[in-house]
């Protein structure tokens, strides 16, 4: 459980120098499809490097889905790969998703693919899905929809 309180620490990594706007590479109704429930409230970084999405049927102080945005040249994604690792989340290589790609899953909790194209690097964390889908699924759904945007 311990490790759990690394996840914040993830979504504060140096995600800056980025031009893209997190809260515009998924749409708010493409999200609500994979959770099965209604965004109400949406919260984006004022340099708009990250976007968390809560449901109204979300459970108390964890955001549905949290996507993140930035320059794959500062290191975040081998940093976030070091930290999954550390903590035991590592899942696997995901292959079919930009440049590279892992996937991450934290005891049920939430799960968060990882993406590096071209010049950025991209995260979607899930950790509230519409049944039968996985985080993992649902992630792998909102992430089609986000590269299709850089």
């Amino acid at each position: 459980m311990k490790n759990l309180l690394l996840l914040p620490l993830l979504f504060m990594l140096p995600y800056r120098a980025i031009s893209q706007d997190a809260s515009k590479i998924v749409t708010k109704e493409e999200i609500e499809t994979v959770i099965g429930g209604k965004i109400k409230n949406v919260n984006v970084e004022p340099d708009k490097s990250i976007a968390r999405y809560y449901a109204e049927n979300g459970k108390p102080y964890q955001e549905a889905v949290i996507v993140s945005v930035g320059d794959s040249k500062n290191g975040t994604y081998d940093y976030a790969l070091k930290i999954s690792q550390s903590a035991k989340y590592f899942k696997n290589d995901v292959k079919g998703f930009g440049d590279k790609a892992f996937w991450e899953e934290a005891s049920g909790v939430y799960g968060t693919l990882h993406v590096v194209k071209g010049s950025k690097y991209i995260s979607i964390n899930v950790g509230q899905s519409k049944s039968p889908l996985t985080y993992f699924d649902a992630a792998k759904k909102l992430m089609d929809a986000a590269l299709k945007r850089l």
